[in-house]
């Protein structure tokens, strides 16, 4: 290889570093909002992989029924102690409907 085609393979290399770079600089900016969802989705799956795998062996390795019942323990757990005012509210009257009803 002479000096020419030596300085022409550096700035190929060079070329695709800047390249590949600001690439992942333009998807970043892009995903930036996603970022935490991301995050937790994948501990969320981490954490869940346990449980998949002992559910497909107690189904006898039916793995959509053990994704479909994990996804649904994990949705009760996760969304379902976030709204007890909404559950607590027909269990228990309102005080107005108390207070009305003493006259």
């Amino acid at each position: 290889m002479d000096a020419a085609e030596l300085a022409a393979d550096r700035f190929r290399k060079g070329f695709v570093l800047v390249l590949t770079a600001a690439t992942s600089v333009a998807f970043l900016a892009t995903i930036r909002d996603f970022l935490m969802a991301l995050l937790l989705a994948a501990v969320v799956a981490g954490i869940c992989r346990p449980l998949h795998r002992m559910l497909a062996t107690l189904l006898r390795g039916r793995e959509s029924l053990s994704a479909f019942v994990t996804v649904l323990l994990v949705v009760v757990v996760v969304v379902g102690p976030s709204r007890p005012s909404s559950a607590w509210s027909r269990v228990r009257p309102s005080r107005s409907a108390t207070a009305s009803s003493r006259g």
